[in-house]
Parts: structure tokens; C-alpha cells; sequence
């Protein structure tokens, strides 16, 4: 079973481009408190930025399934990614007073949230028709529990990840820190996570399951069911 799932191409690169995109995301997400605190002083800020930047998530959600109707999943899945990594990429140049523009770029930044939230789950959805059409056993709860699996790992990677690089620039948290380790602090937090959030997209983008083929699954999905139940009935 898990050599047909390798096999399969479109789950593969949507795998690999889920997990890589978790993985640098995590790396931010590990850091939040702590840039918020030693860097922009805005502590109490954490619940309302985090919160709005939910809210921006699911007020996008509309936007980014009109833009999936019109180019395709896997190219808005793409450019979320990108769209996460650009808004990433002007953090370490703020300062202590720009507490409101980092704000605004996390915020704004959440917007692709709405996105991956809903488009991976829908695109494995897809990935796992593909499967049942080979002859075999259903593999359903095999591919979902591989996708689990590679999450928790982008997780741990990520966290791991996070929490150790601005330590080898000598970054504390407890005590003061020069403008040296913080600066590491914040490139941890924002330009890496870029980067690897970049190297995502060309995992989605390279995903070639599209709508047309995914109806045509369906309807030979469909007639295969109906096959099997005329024989049942018969």
C-alpha cells in the first residue's frame, strides 16, 4: 500500500509542498510571543494580533475559492505560499516603535490562511479519488494517516527549528540582548520561514490534478459504484 502511495505523483508533491510549508510556518509561529516581547514590546498585543489574524483567514476564505475556480487549486494554493513569504519578508526591518506594522503584517500576511486551510484538505480529497480507481484495496485511512504523520513532523521540525537557531547567535530570552542577536531573532522568525515558505509553492504549482481530470474521476468513479450495485441487484 505505501508503494502505491508513493506512485501516486499528485499526492506526492502535494506531501512534499504541505510539509515544507508547515515546516517554515511553524518556525514563525514558535517565535510569536517572543519577537512580540524582546523586539516590538507588545506583549499584550498577542491575543488581538493572533485573533485578527484568523479572522483575516476566514473572512478571505470567499476570495481564495473564487481565485481557485478561475486558475485552479494548485496555482492559488501557490501563490498563498508566496503571498505568506512576501508578507514575511519586511519584519526584520522594523524596529522596536513599529509595533503597528508589524501588526499589520502579520495580519495581512494571514490572509493566505483561509487558503491552505481549506484548499490542501479539499486537494487530498482529490488525490485519494485518483487511488480508487487501481485496482486493490482502499487506501483511504493509509493516505490520511501519512498526511498526520508528515504534519507532526513539520511541526516538530519547525518548533525545533525556531526555538534553537537564534540561540546560536547568542539570542536569550531571559535578560537583555544586543542588536546583533536580535536582528538573528528576527530573521529567524521572518526571512527564513520566507524562504522555506517560498520553496513550497513549486511543489503546488507543479501539481497536475486539475478540475477537468478531477470531474472525469468522478463520473468514472461513479459509474463504477453503479456497475457494482446493478450486480449486487442482480
Amino acid at each position: 500500500g505505501l508503494a502505491a502511495i508513493t506512485g501516486n505523483r499528485p499526492f506526492m508533491l502535494l506531501l512534499g509542498g504541505m510539509s515544507v510549508l508547515m515546516a517554515g510556518a511553524i518556525i514563525g509561529a514558535s517565535l510569536h510571543m517572543i519577537v512580540m516581547d524582546k523586539v516590538f514590546s507588545v506583549r499584550s498585543w498577542f491575543p488581538y494580533i493572533l485573533g485578527a489574524e484568523n479572522i483575516a483567514s476566514l473572512v478571505s476564505v470567499p476570495f481564495w475559492m473564487a481565485v481557485a475556480r478561475r486558475i485552479g487549486k494548485h496555482r492559488t494554493l501557490a501563490f498563498a505560499a508566496l503571498w505568506m513569504a512576501a508578507w514575511s519578508a519586511p519584519i526584520p526591518l522594523l524596529g522596536p516603535g513599529d509595533g503597528m506594522l508589524y501588526a499589520a503584517c502579520i495580519v495581512i500576511r494571514g490572509v493566505a490562511g483561509g487558503a491552505l486551510a481549506f484548499l490542501i484538505a479539499s486537494m487530498i480529497a482529490d488525490v485519494v479519488d485518483l487511488d480508487t480507481l487501481k485496482p486493490g484495496e482502499a487506501r483511504n485511512g493509509m493516505y490520511f494517516a501519512l498526511v498526520g504523520t508528515m504534519t507532526k513532523l513539520g511541526l516538530a521540525v519547525g518548533a525545533l527549528a525556531g526555538t534553537t537557531i537564534p540561540t546560536l547567535f547568542g539570542f536569550e530570552t531571559a535578560g537583555a540582548n544586543d542588536p546583533e542577536a536580535l536582528f538573528a531573532l528576527l530573521v529567524t522568525y521572518a526571512w527564513i520561514p520566507m524562504v522555506i515558505m517560498g520553496l513550497s509553492a513549486p511543489f503546488f504549482w507543479r501539481y497536475p490534478l486539475t478540475e477537468a481530470m478531477q470531474k472525469d474521476l468522478r463520473r468514472q468513479i461513479e459509474e463504477r459504484l453503479a456497475g457494482s450495485a446493478a450486480k449486487i441487484d442482480a
